[in-house]
């Protein structure tokens, strides 16, 4: 995803799954303000989620599943965006407590990420193995 997305300042919709994708997400992207819904699921992409994806006040479907990410979900969630439904962070290697930044809100989104051994997350919706 080119740095260059920030010019698509109207966009709404990134619909990128299953296009061999690689490379990282551009923190560039948490500047499209009007921005819906993100699905890079199936790439492989890697590196770390950007903080600046939690302060996109729209954003209500943010789908990284199925990727090589790696490192802990940014803190920033826990007091960015209350319009988010689902996050998707299944079969990465993102690791952390999930606890803290979403268990804890009055609102809270769908999630599904790997809970068995890389996150702790008490209040996720769908537990993946990693092997799914």
């Amino acid at each position: 995803i080119p740095h260059q997305v920030k010019n698509l300042q109207y966009l709404r919709d990134l619909l990128m799954e299953s296009n061999r994708l690689s490379g990282t997400i551009p923190k560039e992207l948490g500047l499209l303000k009007y921005i819906n819904f993100v699905n890079v699921n199936r790439n492989e992409l890697s590196g770390t989620i950007p903080s600046t994806l939690a302060s996109l006040d729209n954003l209500f479907d943010l789908e990284l599943a199925h990727n090589r990410f790696t490192g802990s979900l940014p803190t920033a969630f826990a007091i960015g965006n209350d319009n988010l439904l689902l996050l998707n962070i299944a079969n990465n290697s993102v690791v952390g407590s999930l606890n803290e930044i979403y268990c804890s809100r009055n609102h809270r989104p769908r999630i599904e990420a790997d809970c068995l051994e890389d996150i702790t997350c008490d209040c996720c919706t769908k537990c993946c193995d990693n092997d799914s």
